[in-house]
């Protein structure tokens, strides 16, 4: 060029997407794949996590997710400190009760980004499960899926292993598959709402993150 030689250095990424496109703005993450599937939390230690915040600065009780998946199911373990989890009593057991008036883990998935379609699955530290199938601004929460949360209350957090079957989303991503995803926490003891993305309202499947 008329500015001279140019030289052009490039270097292997050790992951993909770049740590950076998992933050703000662009909510892009890569999902491992894992053998043989995880059996408990400690399970996935090696995994970077996720943050999930406020959006206006530190959760006074911080809360990170873990993601991988095989051929047959997606895995998200979170990872929830509790200053005082003598407070996660006499919670919501029920399925398809109300989790989230509890300290409750979020997961927002849309197999398609073209449809305004995703499932809501909601889980609290006492076990509790919900799930709804969202549609054109319509819940459906006679929506039931296989999926399942092992809980694990420890001195001063709690952890759930989630396990979800693609089967119960319409089957395994196809090849270079982008889904929009968002993880979250509502946290009454301590009046924080956590998300991955920075969302004012956790349904708005057009915001959502996106998963590769």
């Amino acid at each position: 060029t008329r500015l001279g030689a140019i030289r052009v250095t490039a270097r292997m990424a050790t992951e993909f997407p770049p740590p950076a496109l998992g933050e703000w703005p662009y909510y892009v993450r890569g999902v491992a794949w894992t053998a043989p599937p995880p059996s408990a939390a400690r399970d996935v230690a090696g995994v970077a996590p996720m943050e999930l915040t406020t959006g206006g600065g530190a959760a006074r009780e911080p809360a990170r997710a873990r993601i991988l998946r095989d051929a047959d199911n997606l895995y998200i373990v979170f990872h929830m400190q509790a200053d005082d989890m003598a407070l996660r009593v006499d919670e919501v057991t029920a399925r398809d009760g109300r989790p989230w008036t509890n300290d409750c883990f979020e997961i927002f998935l849309q197999p398609d980004i073209a449809e305004p379609t995703y499932i809501h699955l909601v889980g609290n530290a006492s076990g509790g499960l919900y799930d709804a199938r969202h549609s054109h601004g319509e819940r459906d929460t006679g929506w039931d899926g296989h999926w399942k949360a092992v809980i694990e209350r420890q001195a001063n957090a709690w952890t759930a292993l989630v396990t979800i079957p693609f089967a119960d989303l319409g089957g395994a991503p196809v090849r270079d598959a982008i889904w929009g995803f968002n993880l979250g926490r509502e946290n009454p003891h301590t009046k924080d709402v956590l998300s991955w993305t920075r969302l004012t309202n956790v349904h708005t499947p057009e915001h959502f993150g996106k998963l590769l």
